[in-house]
């Protein structure tokens, strides 16, 4: 059923998806990391954000840029 947090859950996951280049299912990954939205949450509370970034970008945003998205 669609309504605000639907619409708020879709935003992230799109962003998501624009800052570590990956789409939001892939089934060529492993098992683990397959589902964008759940391989995001173990490898976000391990790691820092800098090293999630899609190596394709050029300019890379400030730390606090990114905790921000």
């Amino acid at each position: 059923m669609l309504n605000e947090g639907s619409d708020v859950y879709s935003f992230g996951v799109l962003l998501m998806e624009i800052v570590i280049g990956r789409s939001p299912v892939d089934y060529s990954r492993p098992p683990g990391e397959m589902n964008l939205v759940d391989w995001f949450r173990g490898m976000g509370a391990s790691r820092l954000g800098e090293e999630l970034l899609d190596p394709k970008i050029n300019e890379r945003p400030s730390s606090r840029a990114l905790k921000r998205v």
